[in-house]
């Protein structure tokens, strides 16, 4: 079976995780996700977990795709904001795992997630 590689597992969240039809309430465990993958993935600055608790910095690098997906949720389009992010961080390799047919683990995946969108 073809395995679930970085960039179908982000095209499946971004264009399968989201019902725009619901609040942005009900999917901030879906922004989390992608907002956690490119901050890995980037090293992205900005979030903060001391004594005084997590949090994210104002005007951080963090913050700002934070915003980002936001304004994209509410414009009912995610996929733009992550294949923006990923050409603006030159991640091609992973933006032709994003595009690439969706196989193997990946519809598995993505079966999965759907049925779990529609709980």
């Amino acid at each position: 079976m073809t395995k679930l590689t970085e960039g179908s597992k982000l095209y499946i969240t971004a264009n399968y995780a989201f019902d725009y039809n619901k609040g942005v309430v009900s999917h901030l465990y879906q922004l989390d996700i992608i907002t956690q993958w490119f901050e890995n993935k980037l090293n992205l600055k900005g979030f903060v977990s001391d004594e005084e608790g997590d949090r994210v910095e104002d005007e951080s690098d963090v913050s700002n795709l934070m915003d980002a997906l936001y304004e994209g949720f509410f414009r009912g389009d995610i996929p733009s904001v992550v294949i923006k992010y990923l050409l603006d961080y030159e991640l091609y390799e992973i933006l032709a795992e994003y595009h690439a047919p969706i196989v193997g683990e990946a519809l598995k995946y993505k079966t999965e997630l759907i049925k779990a969108k529609n709980l």
